[in-house]
């Protein structure tokens, strides 16, 4: 098992930060990774979507299933490749209630016989996309609330 997890801290309210989380159609404009996504339903638990993983040198189309969905709080998703299983997925913890102060972690595991292979594929997409991704996604949140 290959696995990585970024954490940032944001001064907004979870809600916001579930919003643009939960608002698939919408990852490419925070996420760097993701050239477009889509969901076939709700943001559900066993809701299906796909994505296109994109970097300077590779582009990569995957299918995913919502596999965990805690509303403000964590979901996670899976996506089946060759003889492997990725899970990607993202975490609020409330560090202050009063002040709105949240801690964001994003996480991908990677498991199965190809695991090498897929971490050097779809784990340099992460690595390489993730921190600026975890800063859109802050700064955009702090939009969005502000627009409230």
């Amino acid at each position: 098992m290959w696995q990585h997890e970024f954490v940032a801290e944001v001064n907004s309210p979870k809600e916001v930060i579930w919003d643009l989380v939960a608002d698939v159609k919408n990852w490419n404009k925070w996420h760097t990774g993701i050239a477009y996504s889509y969901l076939n339903g709700d943001f559900a638990q066993d809701t299906w979507g796909s994505f296109k993983a994109t970097d300077r040198l590779q582009t990569l189309y995957m299918l995913f299933q919502i596999s965990k969905c805690i509303k403000n709080q964590t979901f996670a998703m899976k996506v089946k490749r060759a003889l492997c299983t990725i899970e990607i997925g993202y975490e609020l913890h409330e560090l202050s209630d009063e002040e709105n102060k949240q801690k964001i972690k994003l996480y991908i595991k990677i498991s199965g016989l190809l695991t090498f292979i897929h971490k050097k594929k779809i784990g340099r997409i992460f690595l390489v996309s993730v921190q600026k991704s975890m800063k859109n996604l802050v700064t955009l949140a702090k939009i969005m609330e502000q627009e409230l």
